[in-house]
Order: C-alpha cells, then structure tokens, then sequence
C-alpha cells in the first residue's frame, strides 16, 4: 500500500507524533504491530511531513519517498486543474518570515498536484493521510486533500490539536 501524507508544518514530534503514529497505522490496515510492506510519500516539509517519514522509515520500516517542492521556481504556463491557486503572474513572489528568501506562492500547490497524479497512476491499494492543524489553517493540507478527492482517491484525515491555538 502507498500513504501519501499530507499535513500541518506546525506539527511537533512531542505533542502530535502519537496522533500521528496511530494516524498512519490505522489508514494502512496495521494491526498487532503488523506493519506490512508499506511505502509512505510525502512532501518533504517541516512538522508532520517530517514526523510521518521518520516514523515510516525508522519504526515502521516502511519505504519513503520524498517530492519536494521547487520553492524558488515560477511556472506561469503552469493552470491548476481544481482552479483553487492563482497562476504564477508578475509581482506574485512572496518573501519567507525570515525577511531573506522569496518563494514562489504557488509551489506547493504544484507539488501537491504533482503527488496526486503520480499516485493515481500507482496500481494497487492506496490512500491520502492529512494531518491538519484545523485552528492554524492548514491551507496546503486542504488543497492536498481536496485534489486527492477530484482525483477519486481515498483520504483519512487526522485533525491535531495546537496548544498554541488554544
């Protein structure tokens, strides 16, 4: 089975890994430790990306593969096909909160769309996993799993709590 996670850069190891690490067991059919031959993707970020493919590789001896997304790279042929991100136009850069690195806004709606449609060509069992932070946005989580369901793909979404939106 292929999981493809998808979740909140605002995910802690401490506060969230156990959500998680039930999360990712639970969509792929693990029971009694059973841990299959399971193969996790996911969108190489901070916060639960991060958390589920260290848990994937390191508990769960599971595959991982990571897709990353070209942060300082525009595409402006490039048409989104849910319509749900504005194309990239001149002036549409942002710069990160660190005050140095622009990036391009609609990076990680790609990289996103790019994981879709990869999986939709896998055969085999496959599901999307999300682990958004509902209280703090989670807007890539969102978008990834809505195209999962334009797609037709299975999804499992695991909200976390933040005690930082408390």
């Amino acid at each position: 089975m292929i999981l493809v996670v998808t979740g909140s850069r605002f995910a802690k190891s401490d506060e969230h890994g156990s959500r998680i690490r039930h999360g990712l067991l639970w969509a792929a059919g693990a029971r009694d430790g059973a841990f299959g031959d399971h193969e996790l993707w996911d969108g190489s970020a901070s916060g639960a990306d991060g958390i589920a493919h260290d848990l994937a590789r390191e508990d769960f001896g599971w595959k991982a593969k990571r897709l990353t997304a070209s942060w300082s790279e525009c595409d402006p042929t490039w048409v989104d096909p849910i319509g749900k991100a504005v194309p990239c136009a001149p002036g549409h850069r942002k710069v990160r909160s660190n005050g140095t690195t622009p990036y391009c806004p609609t990076a990680g709606f790609r990289r996103n769309a790019l994981m879709i449609s990869e999986l939709v060509k896998v055969e085999g069992r496959k599901v999307v996993v999300g682990f958004p932070i509902p209280a703090l946005g989670s807007r890539g989580t969102v978008d990834c799993l809505t195209r999962a369901l334009h797609a037709g793909l299975p999804i499992v979404s695991v909200p976390l709590t933040s005690k930082d939106a408390l």
